[in-house]
């Protein structure tokens, strides 16, 4: 058809707000006719298949996986991901079980990487490290066995506190020294000093 003629339908009544799309080659007979058809077809159809076993451990697989290749994930919030999109209890055991098999899932070995990102790449004390430890779900007994590998005693966490508070201190000279001291004092106990 020539532009003259393009047909500029009304918007259905369930999008009031979407703006008029011009559509060639279709009159308005013609979208009315494929809309009863489409209308006809998904009357048809079954609500939803229904599912498969496998389908089931296919998609528990799938999303761990998918979690597991953005960062180390914890057994537990695998087990959580996994009862959040609403799968089978037994599904989800037999995914973790699988996971641990294949040593995709260690709560130790997560424990011990993150304490030694956590103190060297952030500088964290032992306390905000192990609170991190804990909100990540790793099981007490990793994250016991993760900060005694790591074998900071009390001198090498107090040389690593002074440390950051001699990067820190130039950010508040211009404040009175008991703000400072009180502040630097936060800073320290935020990072888990």
């Amino acid at each position: 058809r020539p532009p003259s003629e393009l047909v500029t339908p009304a918007a259905p009544a369930n999008t009031p707000d979407l703006p008029p799309k011009r559509l060639a080659g279709f009159g308005t007979a013609d979208l009315s006719e494929l809309r009863a058809q489409m209308d006809e077809i998904v009357s048809r159809s079954p609500a939803s298949p229904p599912v498969a076993e496998g389908d089931h451990l296919a998609r528990a697989h799938n999303l761990s996986m998918h979690a597991l290749t953005r960062k180390g994930q914890s057994r537990e919030e695998i087990i959580d991901l996994l009862r959040r999109r609403e799968l089978d209890e037994g599904d989800i055991q037999s995914e973790v079980s699988r996971l641990e098999a294949v040593g995709l899932i260690n709560d130790y070995e997560l424990a011990e990487t993150l304490v030694q990102t956590l103190r060297d790449r952030k500088r964290w004390g032992g306390s905000a490290i192990s609170a991190e430890l804990r909100r990540r779900k790793i099981d007490g007994e990793a994250i016991e066995r993760a900060l005694s590998a790591a074998g900071d005693t009390r001198e090498d966490e107090l040389s690593r506190a002074r440390e950051v508070a001699v990067r820190r201190a130039p950010q508040l000279r211009s404040l009175d020294p008991e703000t400072a001291r009180r502040r630097l004092s936060a800073f320290l106990m935020r990072k888990g000093y």
